[in-house]
Formats: C-alpha cells, structure tokens, sequence
C-alpha cells in the first residue's frame, strides 16, 4: 500500500495532470466503489479520485488515507458516502490512532580504537593522554527508561514494517574522542629547588603545591533535517527529510555568526520530502568542530597539603579549582 501511495505521490510532486494517471489494480480493488464517482474532482476512477486526494495533501499522505479509510459520519469528506460506500477501518483502528510499545528487535554496532599514552616526567610532572576513533550505529538511541511518547528524542519506528530505515549513526556518536590529565608537583618547598630551607610559616603557605588538570575534545554530534509539519508514512510522527543528493563540501562549511552552513540554500536543496512508506534519513549531518556541536572543557587545579603543627602524619588540604 504504502509502494502505492509512493508511487502517486511522485507523480504528484511531478506535478502530472490527472487524466494522465493510469488505473492501478490496488487502489481499483480496494476502493472499486470511487471508480466513476464525483467526490469533488469530477467523475474519475478510482485510482484518479485517490490520486487528486493524494494531490491535495501532499506531505501528508496519512490525511488522505485517513480520509479515504474512515466512515463519512467521521471524516464529513462525502468520500466514503451515498452511492459509493466500502468497508471503513482497514486502515486505521477504530479505538486509537497510535498505540506505543516496546519490542526487543532493535540492532546496534559499535566499533573503536583507543590508543593511551601515559608518562612520568622529571621534575615531578606526570600525565595521561587518550585518544578514543569510534564509530556507533543503531536503528534508536532512546533509552528503555524513558516514555514512549512520540515526541520523544525522534527515537520512534517511523515505519513499523521496515525499522531497519532508521539505521544510521547513534545520536550520541562522536567520531574523534581527545581526553588528558596532568599532575605537577611544583618545584617549591621542602625538599625541592625552590624555597627548600625555609621555615614552617613560608612553607605552609608556598610549598607544596600541586598543579592537576583535565582536558576534553570532541568532534560533533550528528543531527538530522525534519520532514517538517508533514506526515506522509506515520499518522503521528513526522520522520526525517530524505537525503536526494551529495552535499557539496563546499557548502558544509562553517557560515557567518551563527549560521551552520556557508550555503544553506544548497544543503536544504540536497534534501526532499519523504514519500509514503519512507522514514527520511537519520543522523546524515554532523556539527563541525567549531560549533555548539562540539565538546571541550578544562579543568585546572591547584592542591596543597600542610603539617598540622600538633599533629605528626595529619595534613590540612587547600584545593582551588578552575574551569573553562
């Protein structure tokens, strides 16, 4: 059905005039009662009376079923009517429009190299350095925890007959993955190079110091483009736009101020809207390494430990930590 309703709405978006639509034996079969009927289009076949409601709401293919489906007491559409009345909820349930639920079918791969380099240098500084090349791929990221509300994380199967659409990058997939941690024992205070011989006052308040830091780095977050308000494969989820062509590269470059692209008008040109029985493409985009898409913070600190002086073995602690 939805191969059907795909193929009208092509020619829809073609923008092909009815009297050149031919009948196809699906929709003369299931909706054999239109055939020469005038729901408002004229006398047409069966196939041209559901091309031209196709043709009206187009984006929204799951309206016109709907129209099409439903008894004429629910829709007042004068489709399903009168002379030419058919069985009514053969599409659609009577009782609900959605019904969520869970089910064990999903399929996830992850893959990755770590590579860590870790050093004690002299002078008191050691450090770790971790670089983690990843790649995650699943069909949802949303966890079992949460609702299974439609609005939720998009992580909803927009086709239940083919969840494997969905399958692309997870939405927590980060390419290049960059962490390092340091410790410097400076080279002040008893016992080191600077202010070795001074007395318990100076020492207390400038030896012993140690300088510790974490750095993070991410590469972006991947991203989707929204089918926008339109509901062609799911009554109650909208989907993603479908991919129709290669981005050029150029476009995908940094744009000014806060825009994402240098070339928005031909990366929103490289996609289209999805056709019945499609659920768009997942996670085809990725934010660059100078946008809000990207992960890098630094955390510097600054630790002293002091001799109670009525204490042998106990030590007063004094950290200051930074942030960025």
């Amino acid at each position: 059905m939805n191969s059907g309703r795909a193929a009208l709405s092509k020619l829809a978006y073609l923008g092909t005039a009815v009297d050149s639509v031919a009948n196809a034996p699906y929709w003369e079969q299931q909706f054999g009662a239109l055939d020469g009927a005038d729901i408002g289009f004229g006398a047409l076949s069966a196939t041209q009376n559901v091309y031209e409601l196709i043709n009206q709401n187009l984006g929204n293919e799951t309206y016109a079923l709907f129209q099409l489906d439903l008894p004429d007491s629910q829709t007042g559409a004068g489709i399903n009517a009168g002379s030419h009345t058919y069985p009514s909820y053969r599409y659609y349930h009577d009782q609900y429009s959605a019904l969520y639920a869970w089910r064990s079918i999903g399929q996830s791969y992850y893959h990755a190299m770590e590579v860590t380099l870790r050093q004690r240098f002299r002078g008191g500084f050691q450090g770790d350095l971790n670089y983690t090349f990843s790649k995650s791929i699943d069909w949802t990221s949303q966890a079992e925890r949460l609702s299974t509300s439609g609005g939720n994380n998009n992580a909803q199967i927009i086709n239940s007959w083919v969840p494997g659409q969905l399958r692309g990058v997870s939405d927590f997939d980060m390419t290049h993955q960059i962490n390092a941690n340091w410790v410097w024992d400076l080279p002040v205070g008893h016992g080191r190079h600077w202010l070795a011989n001074q007395g318990r006052v100076v020492n207390g308040i400038l030896g012993n110091w140690e300088l510790t830091g974490i750095a993070r780095w991410t590469s972006g977050l991947p991203y989707a483009v929204d089918n926008g308000s339109r509901w062609p494969t799911n009554w109650d989820i909208e989907g993603f736009a479908t991919q129709s062509r290669p981005i050029p590269s150029a476009a995908l470059k940094r744009g000014k101020g806060q825009q994402m692209f240098s070339d928005p008008a031909a990366v929103y040109a490289s996609f289209r809207q999805a056709y019945p029985g499609e659920s768009g493409n997942r996670n085809p985009l990725r934010g660059m390494v100078i946008t809000p898409g990207t992960r890098a913070w630094t955390n510097l600190s600054s630790f002293t430990n002091t001799r109670n002086s009525n204490s042998a073995g106990r030590f007063s602690s004094l950290l200051l930590p930074m942030f960025r």
